[in-house]
């Protein structure tokens, strides 16, 4: 996604601006090496990769805990989801 169009998304919730910056400052850099993989990212900044999207989710929950999250390099979707995996 374009910055231009980036920055259309800012100014929504706090936690839709939170995701935007952790993906700009985290995220990002990836994208040349890895798009259109589904990368995790802590509110630590610390960053998981996967192809595999529902494994990439446990991997972050057992790893991170609640409050990631995920995103798929050059694309990006924000939202909320409710993870019924078990614990």
């Amino acid at each position: 996604m374009s910055a231009s169009r980036h920055s259309e998304l800012r100014g929504g919730t706090p936690r839709t601006d939170e995701a935007l910056a952790l993906y700009d400052r985290y995220a990002r850099p990836l994208e040349k090496t890895h798009r259109g993989r589904y990368v995790a990212v802590s509110t630590d900044g610390e960053v998981l990769l996967d192809d595999d999207l529902l494994a990439l989710t446990a991997k972050a929950k057992r790893q991170f805990g609640p409050g990631s999250f995920i995103f798929k390099l050059g694309e990006i979707a924000v939202g909320k989801w409710l993870c019924l995996m078990p614990s």
